[in-house]
């Protein structure tokens, strides 16, 4: 719509993604808080989002992701 923030655009290509199976990790580093909310809303609910204060929380989060990609691949 029109009257979207680019925001709610986001959280609904999110949604329509989510809808259809899609997973969604999201990471936010250093974000301010507007963007972590969009980021938090666009992650999938079973721990998508990961947010990352620092240089090592951000390689926990992509860490994390890559073994949950992994285990997701090995059991599928």
């Amino acid at each position: 719509a029109e009257n979207q923030t680019s925001s709610d655009q986001a959280i609904e290509i999110c949604d329509d993604m989510k809808s259809n199976t899609v997973v969604i990790y999201s990471v936010a580093f250093q974000a301010p808080a507007n963007a972590e909310a969009t980021l938090r809303a666009c992650a999938s609910d079973d721990g998508g989002y990961f947010n990352a204060e620092n240089g090592e929380d951000l390689r926990e989060a992509f860490r994390d992701i890559a073994i949950r990609l992994l285990n997701l691949r090995i059991s599928g």
